[in-house]
């Protein structure tokens, strides 16, 4: 972290995203490596951002990617794919107090398909924290 004029503390965080992790499931489930802990500073808020690269199984699958903070699942967006087997990308952000809490990604996907996070060199996925106070 590092003191901004005006004397605002700042900080950024990165997640370790897993590349070539999948999910299966309709059911949201945790992406690996997307797990970020919060600092604890009175007033503070912090600025979560997601961009993120999926591959597909099969056409016309609905990816889901959502933010875990405050306690429960809150953002999500779905991510329509009418092909097969190509790149997507999808992006979701919201905002969490400096509270000390984990925040972290999860992800689903309609029932008979698989869902790919692409995490390479040339299209890659990132969750990160941008912390204020």
């Amino acid at each position: 972290s590092w003191v901004a004029a005006g004397g605002a503390v700042v900080s950024v965080q990165n997640a370790s995203i897993t590349n070539g992790s999948t999910t299966t499931s309709a059911v949201f489930s945790d992406v690996p490596g997307s797990s970020l802990t919060l600092p604890t500073r009175t007033g503070g808020q912090a600025f979560l951002s997601a961009c993120f690269m999926f591959n597909n199984s099969a056409a016309n699958a609905n990816i889901k990617l959502g933010i875990f903070h405050g306690g429960s699942l809150q953002e999500v967006q779905t991510l329509r794919c009418y092909d097969a087997f190509n790149e997507h990308a999808v992006s979701v952000t919201a905002t969490q107090p400096l509270d000390g809490s984990l925040v972290k990604l999860q992800y689903a996907v309609n029932g008979g398909i698989t869902a790919m996070v692409i995490n390479a060199a040339t299209n890659t996925s990132s969750f990160q924290s941008f912390e204020v106070s």
